[in-house]
């Protein structure tokens, strides 16, 4: 057979135990017949292909990124600010909920908030917010979302612990796919590797969704936090953080 043998391959002629088929014989119904040489030796690629992606799995969830593990110290001069961008979310669900009663209200639609009073009359326009205020988007979302001043990242055996300012501690398997609950609903979170980023996807019933993205620069000393929530009422949110490492990062 022409090229060479892949070491895990080579590695199964060497297996204590027999290699046998069982085949029709004139003797009788079956017989046991010891496999050739040869026809190992043309089996060996399949095999060792088999090997190869049985394995695979357990390679993806034991990868871990030594760079990531650290004590970390938020910059604010080169993040984004959390709170004006929340303002800025909450200025875009009060548009969007005016312009859907806008719309209602023009169309005479039937139902619509505001269309008709008992009497046939069309009254002003509601100027008030939608069912969760400023105050209440911000208690909700702060919790998960508000960058901590201070971030504890370790790696523990495919598993990946967070700790910000305050406990509780946040844990991530990688390669695996769990159910969470929340300030903000159920979800189903699942946590893997993109390159050497940590990539953390949350797919909630209600529809929203949240994907965070962790990365280190080439240095080693700089980790950049990326936030992008898009939640199921139309609100967007869209947060960078930058990180400073305080202190050495951890051995391979």
């Amino acid at each position: 057979m022409g090229g060479s043998v892949p070491a895990a391959a080579r590695r199964l002629t060497h297996c204590s135990l027999p290699l046998t088929v069982r085949c029709n014989s004139p003797n009788g119904p079956r017989s046991k017949k010891a496999m050739s040489r040869k026809t190992i030796l043309r089996l060996l690629p399949a095999l060792a292909a088999l090997l190869l992606c049985s394995t695979a799995p357990a390679l993806a969830a034991s990868k871990t990124d030594p760079h990531l593990s650290g004590d970390w110290q938020l910059d604010p001069a080169a993040s984004d600010n959390f709170d004006a961008k929340l303002t800025r979310m909450a200025e875009e669900m009060r548009a969007r909920f005016r312009n859907r009663h806008n719309s209602m209200l023009s169309r005479g639609q039937p139902g619509a908030y505001g269309a008709t009073d008992e009497y046939g009359q069309v009254p002003g326009l509601v100027q008030e917010l939608p069912s969760e205020t400023h105050d209440e988007l911000r208690d909700r979302l702060a919790g998960t979302y508000r960058p901590p001043s201070n971030l504890q990242i370790r790696m523990r055996e495919g598993e990946i612990i967070m700790l910000g300012d305050t406990p509780p501690e946040r844990r991530y398997s990688v390669a695996e796919t769990v159910t969470r609950m929340d300030v903000s609903g159920t979800a189903e979170l699942s946590t893997s590797w993109s390159g050497n980023a940590l990539v953390i996807v949350a797919r909630y019933t209600n529809r929203s969704r949240s994907d965070q993205r962790y990365s280190v620069d080439r240095t080693g000393d700089v980790l950049s936090v990326t936030v992008k929530l898009s939640e199921s009422n139309g609100g967007t949110l869209q947060l960078h953080s930058t990180y400073r490492r305080i202190t050495p990062p951890a051995q391979p």
